[in-house]
């Protein structure tokens, strides 16, 4: 019997500075994890604009069981906390799905395979889906198939593992009529608004012993291996990106490069434009947290802003292909369509800035301008000197240009009274 648990089963631990997907709960006024679930437990369920992006659960109030889910396992990768993301298949009927007997009796079936997410925390399952938190979902027999996904797969990874096990269900089971996969799919969709006005409630399976007639899927898991291999995934893009462009570049030169099979490439990243998208926000991120970590152990005014500048042109000399991809692929499509992560980023990093370097601008020792202005102060003749270095065009070393750039970001921006 499968029994899913309700957000109270979420461990009750403090949430501590961690990350973007933190950020978002604490300044809506959550401080522990458990709040954080019941939150998202009460918000109504509802299609997101943006599958992709977890935090547009906060933004648009409401959620499915994909982006709800997804956006938890975000908050525990931050928090290190030991919960995994998780996608069940099971057998969907009107007894665990109360509402959908008519739409299924109209294509002539009594049960049809459902892919749902939900979390898991050693061997509970939870499942935040519903605005009633506190409803404990009663027990379904058994999945047919359970695998621990990262948050990125709740987009195609999911569909592609349902619909790979719908074609396959459809070969071993004893259906009324002979029926397309297309046919199959439709009435699976016309199910869905239904399902989505009930609880999940108990059942036991009819057709059980579809287990044995169909492989599972093997697991992923997304701590561990399932991180490694994603890490290397990138890293062989990145590389082969450097040699031949993105234009280029295929997935087989990413498969060669990395080692892994094409299947575990389509398993993290349903495309090459998804493994660019990825690999940018992630140099992005660990570009603005260098900056974030140069502020926050700054002794004093100066440190501070010399450390900035410091931070960027160290980030860029220790990571010369990311910084060329950065800069080369700002405009393209495929980060296009990661601009509300961007922007969700930047928007995360300023706020830290800002608040990092408020207490040096109130006592007076640099001057007060608006951060965008700072930034572009600071950041500008360092950006600009980058981009020279990583076309080879600079006369010096990028570490030798490095404190000459600094003390003048320092000159440009401290106020004289407190310059040493």
């Amino acid at each position: 019997m499968t029994r899913f648990l309700t957000a109270e089963a979420l461990p009750a631990v403090d949430l501590k500075a961690a990350g973007p997907t933190t950020d978002a709960f604490v300044e809506r006024g959550f401080s522990n994890f458990r709040d954080a679930g019941r939150f998202v437990a009460a918000l109504p369920y509802g299609r997101n604009s943006n599958q992709l992006d977890h935090l547009t659960v906060l933004d648009e109030n409401k959620g499915t069981c994909s982006t709800k889910h997804s956006l938890l396992a975000r908050l525990a990768q931050e928090q290190n906390v030991p919960i995994v993301l998780c996608i069940g298949i099971y057998e969907m009927d009107r007894l665990n799905t109360p509402g959908i007997g008519a739409v299924l009796e109209r294509h002539g079936l009594t049960s049809i395979p459902e892919a749902h997410c939900y979390l898991k925390r050693g061997l509970q399952r939870i499942d935040v889906t519903v605005p009633r938190g506190n409803v404990t979902r009663k027990s379904i027999e058994r999945f047919f198939v359970e695998v621990e996904i990262s948050p990125e797969q709740v987009g195609g990874y999911k569909v592609q593992l349902h619909q790979e096990f719908m074609r396959r269900w459809m070969k071993v089971v004893s259906l009324p009529r002979l029926f397309t996969f297309e046919e199959l799919w439709a009435a699976r969709e016309s199910c869905i608004p239904r399902a989505r006005e009930t609880d999940l409630n108990s059942t036991s399976s009819k057709t059980v012993a579809i287990l044995d007639q169909v492989r599972p899927i093997p697991r992923s898991h997304v701590h561990g291996r399932s991180g490694a291999t994603r890490r290397a995934i990138l890293k062989a893009a990145l590389e082969c990106f450097a040699d031949k462009g993105f234009t280029e570049t295929t997935l087989d030169d990413v498969r060669k490069r990395s080692g892994i099979s094409i299947g575990s490439i389509y398993h993290h990243f349903g495309s090459k434009e998804q493994i660019g998208g990825a690999l940018y926000l992630e140099g992005l991120r660990d570009y603005q947290q260098g900056i974030t970590s140069a502020l926050r152990h700054s002794g004093d005014a100066r440190s501070a802003i010399r450390g900035i500048v410091i931070s960027h042109l160290e980030w860029v000399r220790t990571n010369p292909a990311w910084s060329e991809y950065l800069f080369e692929n700002r405009r393209t499509k495929f980060v296009a369509a990661i601009e509300l992560q961007i922007t969700r980023l930047n928007q995360v990093a300023f706020r830290k800035w800002t608040s990092l370097l408020d207490e040096y601008q109130r006592r007076g020792e640099i001057l007060r301008l608006p951060l965008d202005v700072t930034v572009s102060i600071l950041i500008g003749p360092a950006q600009q000197f980058a981009r020279m270095w990583l076309g080879r065009r600079a006369k010096i070393d990028i570490a030798a240009a490095t404190a000459p750039l600094a003390d003048a970001a320092w000159r440009s921006i401290g106020c004289s009274s407190t310059e040493g």
